[in-house]
């Protein structure tokens, strides 16, 4: 054999053995896939069996939140204005001015057919206040809200000054510092009726309110489990209202429109009638009613008449908790001659403890500036213990009242 034919005999040889070496490198990849394949299925399987045994981890998206109660309470210039008035009383401490050296009225004026509170503080200054320290912590306060103007008005008298506050150009506040010694107020007391909503699931909750030791209205759910026990545990306390929480339809919360006894607008009226009624017998010695959401419900005239029409026949009075404020709830009431109250506060349209505690100074300046207030709360322990910290002050400053009582003294 040539050199040449041996070439080419070993070529062959080498070229031959090749493909051998190729199947070999191509069996080890197919392992390979297959065993990511398989660690794949199983960590698909894990994630399979975590969502289907622990869902509470993926909440669902469209799943609606804990209802939330709006305040409608006022508005966003009452709101400042309250916020102003907060803000001045501190300036006046500040400058040494304390609570027996001022007195402060509040009186409601209409701006295009909308109320809103106007404050008037009359001053007594002695050798102690300084004026010109009053005055940069004025400019200061100014400076700090965006919107609000400050203007001092020289009087006649010596060392007396005259200082109005605007609120984006409408004026709010008015003060008037003078030496002169404060006529003397005969202080009343605002009424303040509290309503204790959402009652019939925790008797321990009941007896923690009326702890307080204040007059108090319990408004009982239909149909909820201690309902008509804690109805007749309050039965016959002088100092106790029992209103039905009548639950009536609301917007965006089909869940919670299933609740026992829920009055909705798609159910025929025979239906509606039958249920409001049995709603009403559910709960014993109530003295009036109270609706329990009703955002939807509460905006239709008709069939606000319906109910309103049912709680006449039993001499009963109502409160509109207006959970919205296109309800007609009130007028309907008055319309028809049924006693009427509405909501003026939540106290707990959320569970923040330092949320609760500015509502009940917000309920301190109403109760001021329009003489009796109704609020709102339910029974949780935060706002339970938020009351039961300003009680003591509370009870220096306001008088306490059934809904009835407040009813009757109207």
């Amino acid at each position: 054999m040539t050199s040449s034919n041996k070439k080419k005999h070993k070529d062959k040889k080498r070229n031959s053995s090749k493909p051998k070496r190729r199947k070999k490198a191509s069996s080890k990849k197919g392992w390979s896939s297959f065993l990511w394949i398989f660690l794949l299925g199983v960590f698909i399987g894990i994630l399979g069996v975590f969502f289907l045994f622990y869902p509470h981890y993926f909440p669902k998206k469209n799943k609606p939140s804990k209802f939330i109660y709006e305040d409608f309470s006022h508005t966003r210039l009452e709101n400042q204005v309250f916020s102003i008035t907060q803000q001045l009383e501190k300036t006046l401490l500040a400058a040494g001015i304390n609570r027996s050296k001022y007195q402060e009225k509040v009186e409601y004026r209409y701006l295009q057919g909308e109320t809103y509170p106007w404050v008037e503080f009359l001053i007594e200054k002695d050798k102690d206040v300084n004026l010109t320290f009053f005055k940069k912590a004025l400019v200061k306060l100014g400076q700090r809200y965006k919107g609000l103007s400050v203007q001092f008005e020289p009087l006649p008298a010596k060392d007396a000054l005259g200082i109005y506050l605007a609120w984006q150009g409408l004026i709010t506040h008015h003060l008037i510092i003078r030496p002169k010694p404060l006529p003397p107020i005969v202080f009343k007391r605002p009424l303040v009726a509290l309503i204790v909503d959402d009652i019939g699931y925790k008797e321990s909750a009941v007896n923690q309110f009326l702890s307080l030791k204040i007059p108090i209205t319990f408004s009982i759910l239909p149909y909820s489990p201690y309902g008509r026990r804690i109805a007749q545990m309050l039965k016959g306390k002088r100092t106790v209202d029992i209103m039905l929480h009548l639950p009536l339809e609301a917007n965006g919360h089909p869940q919670l429109n299933k609740q026992p006894g829920m009055l909705l607008l798609s159910m025929p009226l025979s239906e509606l009638k039958t249920r409001l009624k049995q709603d009403l017998e559910a709960v014993p010695f109530i003295k009036g009613v109270n609706n329990h959401m009703g955002s939807k419900f509460t905006q239709n005239k008709s069939y606000m008449k319906i109910v309103m029409s049912e709680i006449k026949k039993r001499h009963l009075f109502f409160v509109d908790s207006l959970t919205t404020n296109r309800s007609v709830g009130y007028l309907v009431a008055r319309e028809m001659g049924v006693p009427t109250l509405k909501r003026d506060i939540f106290l707990d349209a959320t569970l923040n403890i330092n949320d609760i505690k500015s509502r009940i100074e917000m309920l301190k300046r109403w109760a001021r500036a329009k003489g009796e207030v109704v609020i709102i709360c339910h029974p949780h322990l935060t706002t339970f213990m938020a009351l039961k910290e300003a009680m003591p002050e509370l009870k220096k400053e306001v008088q306490f009242v059934t809904v009835s009582s407040l009813i009757g003294c109207l």
